[in-house]
């Protein structure tokens, strides 16, 4: 049969072909074949086209075969097709080629598959795909992959694909990987990430990524973290992030870290905190703090915690406070009763005379003796008159008496009778004349015959002589 003859050959013709006959056709007379001839083929005469002849049809033979005559298409045969050819099958045609062709296809005729078509591609066929055929597709193509295909990839062909092609997949793509999936992606795939997948991460697969991944996380992706996503974060993954990580946090977001993800935290991570992130923890991640993580806390970390925040450090916790003159009056008012109580003599030193103005009656109740000891005539004068007339006769008993004689004239007065009745001799006997002579009448009078009794004549003179 000639060129011309193969050329007007109906369908019904060519249909009746044995197929002993039609795979003795030279692919050069295939490719004469008319459109409505090939549209015409059996599947089984398809079956016997091998590579040779297929890479002979033209895209118009090609458009004319149905979805059942492309089903017949040969694992041999397929091989000879072109990325010509395989750029102008439609949909519908490459979702018909069977599980074991789409798994023969090459790098290059995957990657020649136009973005439309695509779409035809089945759960099944990308399960088919090869770990080498799935590096042919290129960025456009992996741009317009679906949830659902892109869940349908095997592990280790997820793994083949390179973090160009990751970078390139749609937001609703990224949405519908599964956390098997995001388990493999390592850190150089995620750094390629954009803001929008990671936006379109849920919180169940933001948990799946692991420490090895989180690593290559840029400073600008932890800023684009949502409270949800932070919160997601795995406490090995929370544990492995580095200052620069933590100190990108949004202030936003930050709310979302769990207690234990607090207590995860290492302390260099913690050395990362920003004053403004510092300024927005909560009671409750405060306290979940390791002891290591708060002593490691700064001076302008700590001026930064809030009233709020400080009300939940635990009495452990305020004791490692590396500088307590740090806080702000606000927060030192937040202090409880039990939390005073808990600071030790050198933090109790250390309050600065505005801090201990902020002191409350209440608050001055959780001095203990020994606080009591080493508090200086400047924090005591500091202290409200009402804060000073509060403390109780435990704690005027182990003042100093220093501490004593450099109470201003508004501090002393400020002392009750029952405040000065618990003065012991030794506190008395060393009061000197300059602090005897500012004690006001009623004060005189609430002295002991005792406490008289150590006086020296000078010492008497001047308790009199102020109240002339």
């Amino acid at each position: 049969l000639t060129s011309g003859q193969i050329g007007v050959l109906s369908s019904t013709q060519v249909r009746a072909f044995e197929t002993d006959d039609f795979a003795a056709l030279s692919s050069g007379q295939i490719g004469k074949l008319s459109a409505s001839a090939v549209a015409g083929l059996t599947t089984t005469l398809v079956a016997v086209i091998d590579s040779t002849d297929i890479a002979a049809l033209t895209s118009t033979q090609l458009a004319a075969l149905g979805t059942t005559q492309v089903g017949a298409i040969t694992t041999d045969a397929v091989a000879g097709l072109t990325t010509g050819q395989v750029r102008v099958l439609t949909g519908a045609q490459v979702g018909a080629l069977t599980t074991g062709v789409v798994g023969s296809l090459t790098s290059d005729q995957v990657g020649a598959i136009s973005t439309g078509s695509l779409a035809g591609l089945t759960t099944s066929q990308v399960v088919a795909l090869t770990t080498d055929s799935v590096a042919g597709l290129t960025s456009g193509q992996i741009g317009v992959l679906s949830s659902t295909q892109v869940r349908a990839f095997e592990t280790d062909d997820f793994v083949a694909l390179s973090s160009e092609q990751i970078g390139k997949l749609s937001a609703s793509a990224v949405a519908g990987l599964t956390t098997t999936l995001v388990a493999v992606i390592d850190s150089t795939d995620i750094a390629a990430l954009t803001s929008t997948q990671l936006a379109a991460l849920g919180t169940t697969q933001i948990g799946a990524i692991t420490t090895d991944a989180v690593a290559g996380l840029t400073t600008g992706q932890v800023r684009v973290l949502t409270g949800a996503q932070v919160g997601a974060l795995s406490t090995g993954v929370v544990g492995s992030l580095t200052s620069d990580q933590v100190g990108a946090i949004s202030t936003g977001s930050l709310a979302g870290l769990t207690t234990s993800q607090v207590v995860a935290l290492t302390t260099d991570s913690v050395a990362g905190l920003t004053s403004g992130q510092i300024g927005v923890l909560s009671s409750t991640q405060v306290g979940a703090f390791e002891t290591a993580d708060l002593a490691a806390l700064t001076s302008s970390q700590l001026g930064s915690l809030s009233a709020a925040a400080v009300s939940g450090l635990t009495t452990d916790q305020i004791q490692v406070l590396s500088a307590v003159d740090a806080l702000s009056t606000g927060a030192v008012r937040a202090f409880s009763t039990a939390q005073i109580a808990a600071l030790t003599t050198a933090e109790v030193t250390a309050l600065t005379t505005n801090q201990m103005r902020a002191l409350t009656t209440s608050q001055v109740l959780g001095f203990e003796t020994a606080d009591a000891a080493v508090l200086t005539s400047a924090q005591l004068t500091a202290l409200t008159t009402g804060a000073l007339a509060a403390l109780t006769t435990v704690t005027i008993t182990a003042l100093s008496t220093d501490a004593l004689n450099g109470l201003g004239t508004a501090s002393i007065n400020a002392l009750t009778s029952t405040q000065i009745l618990s003065f012991t001799t030794d506190q008395v006997a060393a009061l000197t004349s300059t602090t005897l002579e500012v004690f006001a009448s009623t004060q005189v009078n609430a002295f002991t015959s005792t406490q008289f009794g150590v006086l020296t004549g000078a010492q008497i003179n001047a308790l009199l002589s102020g109240n002339n």
